[in-house]
């Protein structure tokens, strides 16, 4: 795994002071770096390739940033089968597996393959109206059925793989894949996990 496709929260304050020792041991490896942003690019010395066609050209993908950057790295990758490693630039990094000071413990196993892929389930939302998609979404951890600012509490009628199951009264309901650990009490939350798949009407 030479090809080394990186995203870089640029907001993150520690970003640039680690990009030169990311640059560094990438280079003492032999990566070829790809990264999705002209100024990342310059700065660690490699190509510049829109996340659009990491797919194409390259064999692991990088996400330096927060839980937010892994979860923007996914949203583009996630049908090409290509393995996504986190660096936790943040205080927090529920998704991210590797610490800024881990940084070149990790390259080192990329470049050994020496390590461990972890398979995550997703989940696919889509919305209809009369039978016809509206539009379709995915998620790495969680989706959230809202009613926005509205106080008013709506009646949603489940149905799995087809059967119906009941019916909520809510204000929101969170569909969660088996690994979320989110929990918020105003909201009904359901875990969903293989490919069951679950429909809600609005009543």
């Amino acid at each position: 795994m030479k090809k080394i496709g990186v995203v870089v929260n640029t907001k993150r304050t520690r970003a640039k002071g680690i990009l030169s020792e990311f640059r560094r041991i990438s280079e003492s490896h032999g990566f070829q770096l790809h990264a999705d942003n002209m100024e990342m690019a310059r700065i660690l010395d490699a190509d510049y390739l829109p996340i659009d066609e990491f797919s194409k050209k390259i064999d692991v993908a990088i996400a330096m940033g927060g839980d937010g950057t892994m979860l923007y790295v996914v949203r583009h990758l996630r049908a090409s089968g290509i393995p996504i490693m986190g660096i936790n630039l943040g205080s927090l990094g529920f998704l991210t597996s590797v610490g800024d000071s881990e940084i070149k413990k990790a390259l080192d196993a990329i470049s050994n393959q020496k390590f461990k892929i972890v398979q995550r389930e997703m989940l696919s939302c889509q919305i209809y109206e009369n039978d016809k998609v509206l539009g379709q979404e995915y998620a790495l951890n969680d989706i959230v059925l809202g009613w926005g600012t509205s106080s008013h509490i709506v009646t949603l009628l489940l149905s799995v793989d087809g059967e119906p199951v009941g019916s909520f009264m809510c204000d929101g309901i969170i569909i969660s894949t088996s690994r979320d650990q989110c929990n918020m009490s105003t909201y009904i939350r359901i875990k969903a996990s293989g490919s069951t798949k679950l429909k809600f009407d609005h009543n």
